[in-house]
Formats: C-alpha cells, structure tokens, sequence
C-alpha cells in the first residue's frame, strides 16, 4: 500500500484509501474465450492482448463447440490451449452446459468471453 503525508483537510478524500494497490503488481486477468467458428473475434482478442490493451487480460483458453471451428488454429498458433466440446455429444442443452462449465472452471477464468459461440446457455451453465 501507497501511503502519503497530506493534511487532512475536511471534505478531502483518504489518501490511503485513494493509493492504495497503486503501483503494486497484479495477476493479469485470466480470460476463456467460447467461439463457434472462424475467430475472427478471437484473433480481434488476441490482438487487443499482444498490444496490452485488455486491462492485463490473457487469454489462457479457447473452447469450440464444433470440432471444425477455424478460431481453434487461430489458438493453436497462439500458443493457447484448445478445446472441443461438442454440443452433439450429449443428450440434452443441460447436460452440455454443465460440461462447459465444468471445462471453463479448470482455467479459473476471471472472465468468460463469448466471441461468436452460436449456443444459448441455460441455466445449468
């Protein structure tokens, strides 16, 4: 923590309070992206990224729902871990979602970014 040596002065704000974590370091924030296809969106991401223009976000993985989905190169040439999980394989939207989420926690993602995935998530997402 900042601190500084100022007067207090009525109606002034906690200098503490104003610095504090200024400076410091933090964990860059950890993003899965969810894509359906060619990834342009993803590349857009990815970008962003390699400029420092996501707020310290990294992208640590991208998962597909189809197997042919060309985003899943874009990641691959990145460096980035892939994934397919396809919506076919499993008998109802439910069970589907409780597997993607369960895939996703495995990042420990701070966000979750659906860059062209052409599902609709229910509420067992």
């Amino acid at each position: 923590m900042i601190t500084g040596n100022t007067p207090d002065l009525p109606g002034s704000p906690d200098t503490d309070a104003n610095l504090r974590g200024a400076g410091e370091p933090s964990a860059p924030r950890r993003i899965v992206v969810l894509i359906s296809g060619g990834g342009s969106n993803l590349q857009a991401l990815l970008d962003a990224a390699a400029r420092d223009q996501l707020g310290g976000g990294q992208v640590v993985a991208v998962i597909s729902n189809k197997p042919e989905a060309g985003g899943l190169k874009r990641a691959a040439a990145a460096g980035i871990p892939g994934h397919t999980l396809n919506h076919r394989d499993f008998p109802d939207r439910p069970q589907f979602d409780q597997a993607l989420g369960g895939l996703i926690d495995q990042y420990q993602p701070d966000l979750v970014v659906l860059a062209g995935f052409m599902r609709i998530l229910t509420e067992a997402f």
